[in-house]
């Protein structure tokens, strides 16, 4: 019998954003090209079973030809994107993770009732790629704990086995991945509408429960294919949340190293440091002041664009909103303290060099003025 013929009336499940890419990145290849690799790449695992992956058929822009200047290709854990993200795709999979690496791999979580058996389903949503990881083991329903646990343990022994293995592919991540929930979907009454959730009040991670209207559904597993739709759009609007944090928080450090190092060069002894202070630090204050106006903009852009998803997931009918809290504290995160920094120094430091490039040239005229006299007097005196 197949793992995912399996019939559960309750699951425990967890979410996280993973997505498949070459580790050996390319300038050019085609989503085709791509998805057999990925499939070959799984069947090649002995714990990897039922491996199905579905690219939709709409032409757009995002999910048909993937192809960059080799000078474009970069292998930096900053990425912006993963390469590709083929918008609607769809991978699905059944994963074995036997209990002997369950020390290795959980990170020092429990998991007496988690069990070996988890069925993966990846779509890479229209803003980042979301995975629902859902246990098959009838013991893990019943344990609040481990739908959180089941995304850690199929992270790492996925991501180590293909590292380990001739596979073309590779397992990329973006966290926080597990989301930071426990997730248990189960039968209840849920008055008309397909699901409803309420938060269960714990220490450590969020439990919630979802209940699956009876009357629209027959199990969890007949469930579980719905609530992933409701669950795919409001994550991948999370996850894309997160990856633009990121790329503002990156921003923010470099801003910081640039501020130092202009400090550093506006702060030095000696007549030659004073020298390149008063007529060399402008380009490179310049180029600080750029950078934070930039970063600034960005800021407000992420700012705006998270504010008008999360209006759009407000109005939709088939959202839960279980991530909207945290989608929220993440679009807060400005990490503007760089900014500040450095518009705060090149304001001063220009300011100070102003100040200091007019007393030089005060100064030179000065001294050439009374070289000039000097001369003069030399000549009438002779």
């Amino acid at each position: 019998m197949r793992v995912t013929d399996s019939i559960l009336t309750a699951t425990a499940f967890g979410v996280g954003c993973l997505a498949f890419e070459y580790k050996d990145r390319r300038s050019r290849f085609t989503l085709e090209d791509w998805a057999r690799d990925v499939q070959e790449s799984l069947n090649s695992l002995p714990s990897v079973k039922n491996v199905s992956i579905a690219i939709p058929p709409v032409v757009d822009e995002k999910i048909t030809l993937v192809s960059m200047n080799r000078d474009e290709v970069e292998d930096t854990p900053n990425k912006r994107w993963f390469d590709p993200e083929p918008v609607g795709t769809k991978i699905s999979f059944d994963i074995q993770v036997p209990y002997r690496f369950h020390k290795k791999y959980a990170l020092g979580r429990p998991t007496d009732s988690v069990g070996e058996e988890f069925r993966v389903d990846l779509e890479y949503g229209y803003d980042a790629p979301v995975a629902i990881v859902t246990c098959l083991a009838d013991s893990a329903s019943q344990d609040d704990s481990q739908g959180s646990t089941a995304v850690v343990l199929v992270r790492k022994f996925l991501a180590d086995k293909l590292n380990n293995s001739a596979a073309l592919s590779k397992l990329s991540v973006v966290g926080p991945s597990p989301f930071h929930a426990d997730f248990l979907l189960q039968p209840g009454d849920a008055w008309g509408a397909p699901f409803i959730w309420e938060e269960v009040s714990r220490e450590g991670y969020a439990h919630l429960v979802i209940e699956y209207s009876t009357e629209l559904f027959l199990n969890a597993t007949d469930a579980m294919s719905t609530l992933q739709r409701y669950l795919v759009q409001e994550f991948s609007v999370f996850y894309e949340t997160v990856r633009r944090n990121y790329e503002r928080m990156h921003k923010e450090y470099e801003l910081f190293d640039l501020t130092s190092d202009l400090i550093q060069s506006s702060t030095a002894k000696g007549l030659r440091a004073w020298f390149r202070r008063v007529f060399r630090t402008s380009s490179k204050a310049r180029e600080l002041g750029l950078n934070a106006l930039q970063a600034n903009v960005a800021i407000d852009e992420d700012r705006q664009w998270a504010n008008e998803q999360l209006n759009e997931l407000e109005a939709q009918t088939f959202v839960l909103n279980v991530a909207k809290k945290e989608t929220e504290d993440h679009a807060r995160e400005t990490f503007r303290n760089g900014v500040d920094n450095a518009l705060s120094t090149v304001r001063f430091l220009e300011n100070s060099r102003t100040k200091e490039f007019e007393v030089a040239v005060l100064g030179s005229s000065t001294l050439v003025g009374a070289i000039a006299g000097a001369i003069a007097a030399i000549l009438a005196g002779g």
